[in-house]
Parts: C-alpha cells; sequence; structure tokens
C-alpha cells in the first residue's frame, strides 16, 4: 500500500506563525510513519487556495488539513474529497464557524481570544484613551474576528480606534506601524491581531524609543515575542498553540483512515501571556 501522503494547505504560507505549526506536522509524521507536506498561497487568496485543494484532491493524497479562510468557498470542494474518501479536517483559521463540511476544526475561537484580551487590558486603560488596532492582511475572517472581539472587550472605555494593515513579515509591520505612529503620536496603545504585526508593533515601540508611553499587546508566540516581552516592549500576548495545530491533524487523519475514528473538534485556546509567566 505504501506511505500516506497528507498535505496541509495554508493561507500566507510562508509567515513565520506557522513554523511551529510545520514543526509539530513533521514530528507527528515521523512518530506514525507517513509523508506530510505543507504548501499554501503567498496571502489571503481563495481562488490559488481551492486550486491547491483541487490539485491535492486529483493527486489522490491520503488525507488533507487545510486552513478554511471563507464561510463557504471551500464546501463543494471538501464535500467531493470526502466522497472519495480523501478525509479533510480544518487547522487554525475556521471562517465556517465549524459548520463547514470538514471533518473536524482545531483552531482557536478567535472572537473569544480577543474578547479575553479585551477584558485583560481593560482595568489597565483609561476611558477615551487612543489605541491601534494592525492586521497583517485583510480579509482574513481570524484576525477580523480578534479586532471585534477587542473592540468589543473594551467597548465600555470608549476607546478612540484606528486600524492599520502591515502587510506580511514583522519588518514590514515595523516600518508601517513606526510610521504610523511617527504620524500619530497620540497612541497610546497597539493590539495587534497576528504574530508578526504583533512583533513588528514591539519592535516600532522599541526603535522609536516609546516603550515608557506606548504599550503594545497582541497575539501568538515566537523566539522575538518572547525577547520583546521581556525587553518591556509587548506587555501581553495571546497564544494558540500552533505546534499542536500542526501536530493532531496528523492523527486524526491516520486514525480516520486506519481505524474509522472521526475526528473531533478541538480548541486551540486563548492563554493569555506576560513577562510573569516566562
Amino acid at each position: 500500500m505504501g506511505r500516506k501522503r497528507f498535505v496541509y494547505i495554508s493561507h500566507c504560507r510562508d509567515i513565520a506563525f506557522f513554523d511551529p505549526v510545520k514543526e509539530g506536522m513533521n514530528d507527528a509524521a515521523e512518530l506514525l510513519d507517513v509523508d506530510v507536506s505543507f504548501i499554501g498561497t503567498d496571502d489571503i487568496d481563495i481562488d490559488g487556495q481551492k486550486s491547491l485543494l483541487q490539485n491535492a484532491i486529483a493527486d489522490e493524497v491520503d488525507g488533507i488539513a487545510t486552513t478554511v479562510t471563507h464561510e463557504t468557498a471551500f464546501d463543494d470542494l471538501i464535500g467531493g474529497a470526502l466522497e472519495h474518501h480523501i478525509p479533510i479536517v480544518c487547522f487554525n483559521t475556521d471562517a465556517s464557524g465549524g459548520q463547514g463540511m470538514q471533518l473536524a476544526s482545531l483552531v482557536q475561537d478567535t472572537y473569544a481570544a480577543g474578547v479575553r484580551l479585551g477584558n485583560f487590558m481593560a482595568d489597565r486603560m483609561e476611558s477615551g484613551a487612543k489605541a491601534l488596532i494592525t492586521l497583517h492582511s485583510d480579509g482574513i475572517d481570524s484576525l477580523e474576528s480578534r479586532k471585534k472581539g477587542i473592540t468589543d472587550g473594551l467597548s465600555e472605555k470608549k476607546i478612540e480606534w484606528q486600524f492599520l494593515t502591515t502587510g506580511n513579515g514583522s519588518e514590514e509591520a515595523r516600518k508601517r506601524v513606526s510610521q504610523f505612529l511617527k504620524e500619530h503620536p497620540e497612541i497610546q496603545y497597539v493590539f495587534g491581531t497576528g504574530q508578526d504585526d504583533t512583533v513588528g508593533s514591539g519592535q516600532a515601540v522599541m526603535d522609536l524609543e516609546l516603550g515608557e508611553s506606548v504599550t503594545v499587546c497582541g497575539f501568538d508566540i515566537s523566539p522575538d515575542t518572547k525577547d520583546l516581552i521581556r525587553q518591556g516592549f509587548v506587555f501581553a500576548t495571546v497564544d494558540q498553540q500552533p505546534y499542536m495545530q500542526g501536530f493532531y491533524p496528523v492523527f486524526q487523519l491516520y486514525h480516520f483512515i486506519e481505524k474509522g475514528l472521526c475526528p473531533s473538534d478541538m480548541d486551540a485556546g486563548s492563554n493569555i501571556i506576560t513577562k510573569d509567566k516566562m
């Protein structure tokens, strides 16, 4: 029969957040003796991601893990794959809210995570504070949900919000946030919604020596994020277990094929990380 072949299909393929996802994926593949690859689009691209999904199905891979970046756009393809006995699970992003055709989703409840961060900061922010929310890309449901959660969690504070798209990569975010802060010296708080814009925002505050006047919070954890927290340029970040998002889908797909065990939804969590937790 040969080794099982699985493929992960992602949006924003090369962002740093997916590095531990790939590590978890590869560790699980080694344990189960299966072949696995990680592919995706450069940035949010529904048609491009659908094309990759079509190719994987046509190639008759044994299982697929994919990010679901639109509420319904992938349903026909996923349903067709299941009819051809190719199981599909979702990781990281599920715009369908668990209502899509995939067998299961391993994702963070991004709205709830945003609310949790907003609530966490509510006692630390004065009413009417001026704040910036950043997104590395437009049109990604998980980022928009986090943004809404943050603003809802802080609704009673009557925050004056501004918004900025920072582009992929922490260096691009660093440049754009730096420029924005120079043009808007009134900003007191920056909320990232993803790893790269959180890191870039912390680095921008460091570059401009604004650590005493601008507080940065955001999402996801990386070596750079940890360094910025230790140095005081990022105050808090919300984790979502990216390693596990890579590790468990391999087991879900494998055991569905080998033992008929249907995958189950898993919450990637929303633990808030601050300096005292490191």
